[in-house]
């Protein structure tokens, strides 16, 4: 029997921290970390989650990446290994906030407090990866268009936004 271990597993986790408004908090259980919200458990770090979600990606080389959705931050985590600069987009500031208080994302990078789908921008990046609607109620499609719409302009020549939920690419060649 293989034990998975996760991206996160030798973080080590500040016991009792929870978020200003005690809406979120942060747990080891059975050595995974898990975020809560509300008490109810909201995200798990697996490696599987970017192994089988994100794997088209992972491992290639990229200056400049934004990621639209935050979450538990496993995947600006792990690509802090191979990506120089990254931008994060999230819209829940007690969620920035706290997972900023962890301290694990290191300095390549930047939380920005912001709704992804309004958010604008001149920078360009190599790769955007949305990553919003994996715990979304809301509706992918028109969510995927509004999001192709509005950062077109912001993908490098040779440069690409991926939706992993779907494993979509839009490239900019």
């Amino acid at each position: 029997m293989v034990i998975e271990n996760g991206i996160l597993s030798n973080v080590t986790i500040p016991n009792n921290l929870n978020s200003p408004n005690n809406t979120y908090y942060v747990t080891k259980v059975n050595g995974f970390v898990c975020l809560f919200k509300n008490n109810i458990r909201h995200l798990v770090d697996t490696r599987s989650y970017v192994f089988n979600y994100c794997k088209r990606i992972v491992g290639n080389y990229y200056e400049n990446c934004l990621i639209l959705g935050l979450g538990l931050g496993i995947l600006p985590y792990y690509m802090s290994e191979f990506c120089e600069n990254i931008d994060v987009l999230e819209i829940d500031k007690e969620l920035v906030d706290y997972i900023s208080s962890l301290s694990y994302l290191g300095n390549k990078v930047n939380i920005i407090t912001s709704n992804a789908i309004d958010y604008k921008s001149n920078f360009t990046y190599d790769i955007i990866i949305s990553d919003i609607h994996a715990h979304s109620d809301s509706p992918f499609k028109q969510e995927k268009m509004q999001i192709i719409a509005n950062y077109q302009q912001n993908i490098k020549t040779g440069g690409f936004i991926y939706f992993p939920i779907d494993d979509t690419f839009l490239s900019n060649y």
